[in-house]
Order: structure tokens, then sequence, then C-alpha cells
């Protein structure tokens, strides 16, 4: 398990979403690292990280929470805050739903957690008999590339130099037999009914970009009608990643909630 580890202060973990690494957190890790100790992880089939066969490997969120949960162990780290993005965020809230004694507070950023509304690209790579073969033997560079882009307002900040690091990486033995299992077996396999987010105690701020095509802003709006207590924080004029496209409203809410100088939603009863 591939962790980057920098700053001082409260432990805050970063979780990535799918297809990329904790590399796509880059912009704001400097400003995070002024006031905590920033745990960023490559999960399992991403990044730096191992690719275990899906023989020996759940890929679904509970046994990705469970790696996350883990690592904070093997790091001697008891309780941290935690913030997830897309597929991370579905991992960060199940991490928070089941191992509550680890989750001091809670940032979910366009969060996937409920049913997500799938691309052509996608509904290919899920048809019988001929799906897994398309992905395995046929997804190139530039599908990755169109996925990524179709995420942000601005296609042109996923540029050259962000699908050569991703692809060079999708490409790893394993990569791809354990990034088809995460898509079938996490991506597509969200549960509407999921009871997780109200079983989240810790205080969770729900951030998300109004012109998300990934992720529907109403997943925030029901994630923060579901998490008790829960407050939700909208960046104008962004798409699916607010640590990109949004640094500055993004900050200007996190900051003040992480470290507890504004008033935030409080899980639990």
């Amino acid at each position: 398990m591939f962790v980057h580890r920098s700053g001082d202060g409260p432990p805050l973990v970063l979780i990535h979403g799918y297809l990329v690494s904790h590399w796509y957190f880059r912009q704001v890790i400097g400003d995070l690292a002024r006031r905590f100790s920033v745990i960023a992880l490559d999960l399992p089939g991403h990044g730096e990280s191992d690719r275990p066969s899906p023989d020996r490997f759940g890929y679904d969120l509970p046994a990705l929470a469970d790696v996350v949960a883990g690592t904070l162990d093997a790091l001697g780290v008891p309780r941290a805050h935690v913030w997830g993005h897309s597929m991370g965020g579905g991992v960060a809230l199940t991490l928070a739903a089941r191992h509550p004694e680890k989750v001091d507070r809670l940032l979910l950023e366009d969060a996937a957690v409920y049913p997500l509304p799938l691309p052509l690209q996608g509904k290919l790579v899920l048809l019988p008999l001929v799906g897994r073969a398309i992905f395995m033997k046929l997804y190139a560079r530039r599908d990755l590339a169109a996925v990524e882009r179709s995420a942000y307002r601005d296609p042109s900040l996923f540029d050259e130099q962000a699908v050569d690091y991703y692809w060079e990486r999708f490409n790893r033995a394993g990569g791809r037999a354990a990034l088809y299992a995460l898509f079938e077996h996490t991506i597509t396999a969200l549960d509407a009914s999921t009871g997780d987010p109200a079983r989240v105690k810790a205080p969770t701020l729900v951030v998300w970009g109004d012109e998300d095509r990934v992720v529907p802003p109403a997943h925030g709006e029901r994630l923060a009608r579901e998490i008790q207590g829960a407050r939700l924080e909208v960046v104008k004029a962004c798409g699916h990643v607010p640590h990109e496209e949004g640094i500055g409203p993004l900050l200007a809410a996190a900051l003040p909630f992480l470290t507890g100088e504004a008033a935030a939603g409080t899980g639990g009863g």
C-alpha cells in the first residue's frame, strides 16, 4: 500500500477516486500540510500500490475501507480526519459508517455513494461475454483521456501530462484486471438503498461541484439529508473535481470545517 505523507498536525487522510491516485490531490496537499499531517493513499489497483488479483481481494467499498483502516493501524494512527473524493468518497463514507472509531471529521467531495448514470463506454464494458474483453484488450489511451476529461467543466485541466501519468499506471501488471473488478463490483454496484449514510457519527461536510456530470449534484443533496447533521457546500462553476478546478472555494469551506473553526454538522445522536 503506497502512502504519501507530508506536514505536521492532526492526521488527515485523502482517498482518491477511480482510475487515478493520490497524485491528483497535489494542488491542495501543500495548503493542507500547513495544518495537518496529510496521509494520501493509493488504493489497491491504483497509482504506486499493489494490484492484487480479484481472486485474492474483493474490490468493493467494504474491502477498500478495511484497507484504509488497516493502513491507519499500520501507521500507528488511531483516528483521523478523512476526506474522500468520488469513489474515494464512497470508501470514506463506508469507513466512517463501519469503523466509526477511526474517523474524527468526514469530508465527502462529489462522493460516489448511490447508483451512477453510466455513459455508453461504461455500458459497453459491462456487456455479457464481451465486456471484460473490451476493457482488457481494447481500452485505449484515448478512452481513459475521454473519461477523465468528461469529469471537468474545463476538460483542458486534464492535460497530456495527466493522461500519460495515469495511462502508464493503468497498464502495470494486474492493473486492468483490478480496475475492471472495481468497475464491476464498486462503480456499477452502488446501492440506492444503502444504510451507511445514516450510520455515520462523525461531523460531516458534503462538498459538490454545481456542474458535476459524473455524480449528479442531487446525490450531494441526498447525502446531506441522510447523514444526520451534515452540511452541504456547493462550489459554483465547477464540475466533478473541485480540488482541481475550484480550489479556492473548496479550501474556504474545507479548512474551517476540518480545524473546527467553523460550525459543522455533527452526525449521530
